[in-house]
């Protein structure tokens, strides 16, 4: 499918997502302080396309979590199914993505859920030790940010750029909240990661 003929298909989306920004004809996204929830559907060599849900941390440049597709009834459209099958993609999305698109975004709730649903990686590390710091849990954000310490000292193999650069944020954000000036640090970083989004 080409990129041309995807974002006809987004844009039929549009009366589904009233509160929501279509970004390029490409994604859907909302803001709810320091996180945004993003719905964006992705072009498949199969010629269908596929409904995609997830997190942005805002806070934590580049961050995502709570990554999830549709099952797999709803999971691919192809372009001769779209007509016959977005009625039920809306509700399938309404149903299954969390959080719940027609449900206000409350950062303490989204933070439960990146919590429940994380594990000692470096990006969990990474975007979880923001999200607590900028909802004021200090020492669960340290917790994380000893795991990256962790995590990308013991790292057997040279680390990634992005990994490099998760870990120089980590000691960043710490030496902020050591001199109590995280609010303002991750402020400055939520404003452009939105801007950058919605570039």
């Amino acid at each position: 499918m080409t990129q041309k003929r995807l974002h006809e298909f987004v844009k039929a989306y549009v009366p589904a997502f009233p509160d929501w920004k279509l970004v390029n004809d490409e994604y859907f996204i909302r803001f709810g302080g320091p996180v945004a929830q993003v719905v964006g559907f992705e072009a498949l060599r199969s010629g269908a396309y596929r409904p995609a849900n997830g997190v942005r941390v805002l806070v934590a440049p580049k961050a995502a979590m709570l990554h999830q597709f549709l099952d797999i009834k709803n999971r691919e459209v192809f372009a001769t199914e779209h007509d016959q099958k977005m009625d039920a993609v809306i509700e399938a999305m309404e149903q299954q993505f969390a959080p719940a698109i027609r449900s206000p975004l409350v950062p303490k709730d989204i933070l439960a859920l990146c919590e429940n649903s994380a594990s000692e990686r470096i990006n969990d590390a990474y975007a979880l030790s923001a999200f607590n710091a900028s909802c004021g849990n200090r020492e669960r954000a340290i917790e994380w940010l000893d795991i990256l310490s962790r995590l990308t000292e013991q790292s057997e193999q040279e680390l990634f750029d992005w990994e490099r650069e998760y870990m120089e944020f980590g000691n960043e954000l710490r030496r902020q909240i050591e001199n109590q000036n995280e609010k303002s640090f991750l402020t400055n970083m939520c404003d452009t990661e939105k801007s950058r989004l919605l570039a």
